[in-house]
């Protein structure tokens, strides 16, 4: 199975009412098959996620859902070589909803990883037009079944993953809560406020 057909299959049949026709999906399938980049899989990963959380889907520049966390959702792939490198969050103000496509298990996995935590796991960029880029750069360990020191972010479903917020993750893992929640505060409050002149 390619990464579209699992997203259709594990996330867009399942949660997206539009695709529960079960003739649709086998013609959706089939589409797919041949035309592997007919659906944006990726925007209906957000738009499932927005559906079963009970949040507003907002697209915006900083963040995807207008959650309490104000959360985004990225999508990546492991590479040949079991690595993942999730960019293009140097500027999003919340924690992250991740869904992995794991091309060596053919399966998508899910993490959620909150806004202090990515922070201090980011690394900075190198090479051309990367200057003040970060990113995060995982892999994937097939002998262990494990995403290495990523592992703790893992989230077991798609459902479980739209329903995380921090306060439930910090009530799963107590002993990671940061003293100083300032700068995503301040960087939201930055954003959802319309500055005045």
């Amino acid at each position: 199975m390619s990464k579209q057909h699992l997203f259709l299959t594990e996330i867009a049949f399942k949660h997206l009412p539009e695709f529960q026709d079960k003739v649709l999906q086998h013609h959706y399938l089939k589409l797919v098959g041949s035309y592997p980049k007919t659906f944006n899989v990726e925007h209906l990963a957000e738009l499932a996620l927005a559906k079963l959380g009970n949040y507003p889907h907002v697209d915006a520049k900083y963040y995807d859902f207008k959650d309490t966390d104000l959360t985004d959702c990225k999508t990546v792939s492991t590479t040949r070589t079991n690595r993942i490198y999730l960019s293009g969050i140097d500027k999003k103000i919340g924690s992250l909803r991740i869904v992995i496509y794991n091309a060596s298990e053919n399966r998508l996995d899910y993490m959620y990883i909150p806004f202090q935590e990515w922070k201090k796991l980011a690394k900075k960029c190198f090479g051309q037009n990367t200057s003040g880029k970060t990113r995060l750069m995982m892999s994937w360990s097939p002998e262990k079944k494990s995403y290495n020191m990523y592992d703790i972010y893992r989230i077991s479903s798609f459902e479980e993953l739209a329903n995380m917020s921090d306060s439930k993750f910090y009530q799963k893992y107590p002993g990671m809560i940061v003293d100083d929640y300032s700068v995503a505060a301040v960087t939201a409050s930055e954003v959802l406020t319309p500055s005045v002149e």
